[in-house]
């Protein structure tokens, strides 16, 4: 065997050296249009310096009777204001229904058939609404029945064209109901990192479903005025809560639901409800956290960053464990997070105090670790620098479980406390381009 592999070995080098190898002969082949491409990098490049945010023109304006709800009509969105002073909740939330039912004439049956594709067996037991579901101030529970009222006379889930009262709390209290069906992250940079040294917020909110057309096509800006305080909140039409909201003294609060795990207890707080309530009663983040701080029974384990012009802190919430953490809060040796002016919220706690089961996941892991590496592109950051380092990823580059943003992107709201600016982007029943256009929904 060695003598036959020897007389191979050798037959090879005979042939390989028969001719003597020359460049002389050598000539370049002709050329083409063909051209080397780049190996993508996952990259847009996305650059918002000098570039304007959109500003939407109303197309039409469908005020209620009593003048306590008016709704103008845009491109990509409504925008709502309520007062609740005019005409008390019940009234206001009757005036939404009709000044709705008006906007969106079909507004009862799209939406029926969407919560009947989220309905699941035994619905009662999984969303509590027939038995001691959630403590909600009697106030927010007459704007659902005015709400419902509006459409007519129906009860429990049906599709028969008339929003019941069940239907209406079912929606507004959906992320306390159903886990992550919402679900956000988000980030606050301030201190040296802001190029004001004041917070720039970044909120992305993700739709955790299949079905995003009917709710893709009701896209609103909510603003309800209660005595001095109006509260905005980015939601659904039809919904009298939000996941990101800020109010009139630039009091901002981002929501997130953080595992699937709900609360033993009987009664049961809407952390949805807490938020809103926490916006129309406080100015600053320290008065509104500790006001979070007040519940130790919310529905399911919620996170709440809330952010003011001087500072960022976040609520974390696990049955009746309460965590309050800064910029400056030791988190979780799992994540690496090297800003200490920065804070990042994820689907999970990060708190040393409160470890959650979602911590090391896939989704929460890469996204700390990605936004953590991009912040070190940048020395400072305002609301344009914000925007191009949260949309320089493409959508689709990566899986939706390692993706900042995901072809599941219901929306992003960028907010700046300094100048009290907010834009925002609203998808529609695609996914988000990599490179959006930003709608200017409070300008400086």
């Amino acid at each position: 065997m060695k003598r036959f592999i020897s007389a191979a070995l050798a037959m090879m080098f005979l042939f390989c050296s028969c001719q003597k190898n020359s460049y002389d002969d050598f000539s370049f082949p002709p050329k083409t249009d063909a051209s080397l491409v780049m190996v993508d990098d996952g990259r847009t490049g996305s650059d918002y310096r000098g570039i304007m945010p959109l500003t939407e023109k109303t197309e039409a304006i469908y005020p209620s009777e009593d003048g306590s709800c008016n709704i103008e009509k845009r491109a990509h969105y409504l925008e709502v204001s309520i007062d609740t002073d005019k005409s008390g909740h019940y009234g206001a939330g009757k005036a939404y229904g009709e000044a709705l039912a008006k906007a969106v004439p079909d507004y009862a049956e799209k939406i029926e058939q969407f919560i009947t594709e989220q309905i699941i067996d035994d619905v009662e037991e999984e969303i509590c609404i027939y038995g001691n579901y959630l403590d909600i101030d009697e106030k927010y529970i007459q704007e659902l029945h005015g709400f419902a009222d509006s459409f007519g006379v129906s009860e429990g889930f049906s599709e028969d064209g008339i929003i019941s009262f069940e239907e209406a709390l079912f929606l507004s209290t959906i992320n306390d109901s159903l886990f992550l069906f919402f679900r956000n992250s988000a980030l606050s940079v301030n201190g040296e990192k802001s190029a004001s040294g004041r917070p720039v917020v970044c909120a992305v909110s993700e739709l955790q479903s299949l079905e995003k057309r009917e709710l893709s096509e009701l896209h609103t800006v909510l603003h309800i005025k209660s005595g001095n305080e109006t509260v905005t909140m980015f939601t659904v039409a039809g919904l009298f809560t939000g996941m990101t909201a800020v109010n009139s003294r630039g009091l901002g609060a981002v929501m997130s639901p953080l595992w699937n795990k709900s609360t033993d207890a009987e009664e049961k707080n809407s952390a949805l409800y807490a938020v809103r309530e926490a916006l129309e009663k406080y100015g600053t983040a320290r008065e509104a956290v500790k006001f979070m701080g007040k519940f130790s029974n919310f529905a399911r384990p919620v996170s709440v960053m809330l952010t003011d012009c001087e500072e960022s802190l976040c609520a974390e919430h696990d049955g009746g464990k309460n965590v309050i953490r800064d910029c400056g809060t030791e988190i979780s040796d799992e994540l690496k997070w090297e800003h200490p002016d920065c804070m990042l919220q994820v689907n999970s706690a990060v708190s040393k105090e409160i470890m959650g089961e979602e911590l090391i996941s896939v989704t929460n892991y890469s996204r700390c670790e990605k936004i953590n590496e991009w912040l070190k592109e940048y020395e400072k950051l305002d609301i344009d620098g914000m925007k191009s380092m949260m949309t320089c990823e493409k959508i689709n580059n990566y899986s939706i479980d390692v993706n900042v943003r995901t072809c599941n992107t219901f929306e992003m709201i960028v907010m700046d406390s300094e100048s009290g600016e907010i834009q925002a982007v609203f998808s529609d029943d695609e996914a988000m381009d990599d490179i959006p256009e930003f709608i200017s929904i409070r300008s400086k």
